[in-house]
């Protein structure tokens, strides 16, 4: 079965809410031809007025961004992974810790390649 449209979504909101196409636009403070174009899919509602729309029928808007992967998260390998995750277990004063004495020691070694050049 295919996906349900934002149209037939509104629709189906306002009929399980028992409410016309005038009393849902009284509620969210628009007119009821608005509701009627939103309901035809003649045009879109806001990401705020879709949220006002749910509202007004007694629900929440939620979106879930299906199949979503972050680039950085699909790329680690084991090795990566497993190092992250134990940073993550430690306190932020123990990161903050590593992190001072890691660039300590690039520094240190910034320093040492620039005394060679010389």
């Amino acid at each position: 079965m295919d996906d349900p449209t934002a149209e037939d979504q509104i629709r189906a909101l306002r009929l399980r809410a028992g409410l016309t196409q005038a009393e849902l636009a009284r509620r969210v403070g628009t007119t009821q031809s608005a509701i009627a174009r939103w309901e035809r899919g003649a045009v879109s509602p806001s990401l705020r007025t879709a949220h006002r729309l749910a509202a007004a029928c007694g629900h929440d808007l939620a979106f879930v961004a299906e199949g979503a992967v972050e680039p950085e998260a699909a790329t680690l390998d084991d090795g990566q992974r497993a190092r992250i995750e134990a940073n993550l277990r430690l306190t932020p004063a123990q990161r903050l810790d590593r992190a001072t004495r890691a660039a300590n020691f690039v520094l240190r070694g910034r320093r040492s390649m620039s005394a060679a050049r010389r």
